[in-house]
């Protein structure tokens, strides 16, 4: 990222859960710094296949709404510092946060759940 100038740079999903909100903008902004004007910071707030690797660390999956929570966090504050966010989630709340923040990923989704997000987006 520091040699390059045309090539974007993030994580595909970094999960907003594993640290607080101001942690995770704070280790992002450190890319932002290295390769100015090419962070996309992809954001997740962690599903079912997470639940092996949350345990193995030790830490709390917690609820749907807090993760969605860290989430909006998290990407409130990379926004204030003009980093782009992109949200990886499929949950209806997720989503919602992704026409928010203007971004999204979605993990191994089929064509017709990209279709029907985008239907969903554009009647909202």
């Amino acid at each position: 990222a520091a040699v390059t100038e045309g090539i974007a740079v993030g994580p595909l999903v970094a999960r907003a859960g594993l640290r607080t909100p101001q942690m995770t903008a704070h280790l992002l902004a450190t890319i932002e710094r290295i390769a100015p004007g090419r962070l996309i910071a992809g954001l997740g707030a962690g599903d079912s296949q997470s639940q092996t690797e949350y345990a193995t660390f030790g830490f709390s999956t917690g609820s749907i709404a807090d993760r969605m929570g860290w989430m909006a966090r998290t990407s409130e504050l990379l926004l204030e510092r003009g980093i782009p966010v992109w949200i990886g989630s499929t949950h209806p709340d997720g989503i919602d946060l992704a026409a928010a923040v203007g971004g999204w990923n979605c993990w191994e989704a089929t064509a017709d759940v990209v279709r029907s997000t985008v239907e969903n987006f554009k009647a909202a």
